[in-house]
């Protein structure tokens, strides 16, 4: 989501000054997606192990905190400078007395 455009400006700036650096860093990331997708796949899809075939779907008041978790994830990632401004002025009150403490230089 809102991880993939900071990434890309960064890799894009990367490329123009150190293209092997940000060549390498591009495929930790693609095995990295590869290892990840492999490892969800494998958790997710194919047959179940006996040892946990009474266990049952989630129910309905487990539901409920997902969907909340997954709407916020998808909220921030679409729009997180909704997060950003309320963090961005604690940032700056503490970069603000660290400046003052080191006398401004």
């Amino acid at each position: 989501m809102s991880g993939f455009i900071s990434e890309f400006l960064a890799f894009k700036g990367l490329f123009a000054v150190y293209p092997w650096v940000a060549a390498v860093g591009v495929l930790g990331i693609i095995l990295t997606a590869v290892y990840l997708l492999r490892a969800v796949l494998n958790t997710t899809f194919g047959p179940a192990k006996e040892e946990f075939a009474e266990i049952s779907d989630a129910r309905g008041f487990e539901v409920v905190p997902m969907v909340l978790l997954l709407g916020l994830i998808i909220l921030i990632g679409v729009y997180p400078n909704m997060l950003a401004e309320a963090l961005g002025l604690s940032v700056d009150t503490i970069l603000q007395s660290l400046w003052a403490r080191i006398g401004g230089y």
